[in-house]
């Protein structure tokens, strides 16, 4: 809620040596790490393009979950993240929970879980240890989000569009920057330390469901 004297501490960091932009707050900064960019080309990602390859089967059981009137919790029951919210609804259902497959919830999602375990090591093995998150996030029409960044750039983000609505504007915006939209069965990918947000837009033709991955930067060591 304090965005400005946000920034002030983002420049006063770049100019004592702390971070490199000013944009970039996060709490653990790994100098060094290239290509030091926003956004990411998910072709160049290939967890990216086995969760593009298996998009139905992952629909078809998100859809089934769904339906049954399943749980769905607020996002930051577990993370914290509650406070991110500026407007709407934001719901999860996270497939792993402090570092460790929720069996209860995975039960549901044979073939998505097998994807993962077997093309998205990287991710897996970082929600693991507690880095990063696997979860399908949940996104009501006119809901957003306040600027936030992620706690480091030693990994970095995948939205992949399980389910997006017609008019799903304006998706991911990084501060400073050109939003970009989420795209039914596609990956979004970028560094997430950089400050921004998400937001869909309140004319969408339904709820946004995305998958959320983190994964180790191709550059950290």
């Amino acid at each position: 809620g304090r965005l400005a004297a946000a920034q002030e501490v983002g420049r006063k960091g770049v100019k004592a040596g702390v971070w490199e932009d000013e944009r970039q707050r996060c709490v653990h900064f790994v100098k060094g790490l290239f290509p030091r960019q926003t956004w990411h080309e998910p072709t160049a990602v290939p967890m990216c393009s086995a969760l593009e390859r298996a998009a139905s089967l992952v629909k078809r059981e998100l859809g089934a979950y769904v339906a049954g009137k399943l749980p769905l919790s607020d996002v930051g029951l577990r993370s914290g993240e509650t406070l991110l919210v500026d407007r709407g609804t934001w719901k999860e259902v996270p497939l792993m929970t402090a570092g460790t497959w929720d069996l209860n919830v995975c039960k549901h999602f044979p073939e998505t879980v097998r994807i993962l375990t077997e093309q998205c090591t990287n991710a897996v093995g970082l929600a693991s240890c507690g880095g990063g998150e696997v979860a399908f996030r949940i996104m009501s029409p006119g809901t957003k989000l306040k600027p936030h960044s992620g706690p480091t750039n030693a990994r970095l983000t995948c939205h992949f569009g399980v389910s997006v609505p017609l008019g799903a504007e304006p998706g991911v915006t990084l501060v400073d920057d050109q939003p970009r939209p989420w795209v039914d069965g596609r990956c979004v990918v970028f560094d997430d330390s950089y400050e921004h947000y998400e937001e869909l837009d309140e004319m969408a033709d339904g709820d946004c469901i995305l998958l959320l991955l983190h994964f180790w930067h191709p550059s950290f060591p």
